[in-house]
């Protein structure tokens, strides 16, 4: 049943208990018996690995827009508060120029990364995460270069920030592509989708 304050009444044979949920989805649990103190428990977040790949995937590029990486979130996923979080690990081809390493979210790229002229190893960490709507989402990134002859900070694009409109009851394709001024060759190391909810 429920009580006039909109909390959850549930009973079993002669012991009742009362459940209030809180703003925080913190849940406080509390119950008939005598002695008994009503106490808070946190919400539990569970992780689901979608994807995972430590197979080498090398490929080579013209001058153009190159998906490197993606996986297809299936349809309702994504409730109006789960996050997807995205990690990988690439590295380039020597002789690079002017490159961007973007997050692919649906059709729209997001800039997180510029290499520099030297080969280097790139780790990459994205989360997108439904803002209480299955259609609005916030994108929070961060990349760093692992090793590089010419290592140069201002090539991490560290705490992307942005939103996106994107309806996750739909298929949608999260993914990774670099923006190449050159012909090159590009190798994931690794790479994971993960699900995070709260349960």
């Amino acid at each position: 049943g429920e009580s006039a304050a909109g909390d959850l009444i549930v009973r079993n044979a002669d012991i009742w208990t009362r459940i209030i949920v809180g703003t925080e989805s913190q849940v406080l649990v509390g119950s008939s018996i005598p002695g008994q103190k009503m106490k808070w428990k946190a919400p539990r977040f569970d992780v689901d690995v979608l994807d995972i790949d430590g197979v080498q995937a090398t490929t080579t590029s013209a001058p153009s827009e190159l998906l490197l990486q993606s996986f297809s979130v299936p349809a309702g996923t994504m409730q109006a508060n789960d996050a997807i979080e995205v990690e990988a690990v690439i590295t380039t081809g020597a002789a690079l120029n002017t490159n961007g390493l973007r997050i692919r979210w649906n059709a729209t790229n997001y800039s997180i990364h510029s290499t520099s002229t030297a080969s280097d190893t790139i780790y990459v960490r994205f989360v997108i995460c439904n803002r209480n709507s299955m259609t609005s989402q916030v994108i929070i990134g961060h990349s760093s270069e692992i090793t590089s002859s010419a290592p140069t900070t201002a090539n991490d694009t560290a705490g992307v920030f942005t939103t996106a409109s994107e309806n996750t009851a739909n298929a949608l394709t999260v993914g990774l592509s670099f923006n190449s001024s050159n012909s090159s060759t590009y190798t994931v190391e690794y790479w994971s989708v993960k699900h995070i909810k709260i349960t």
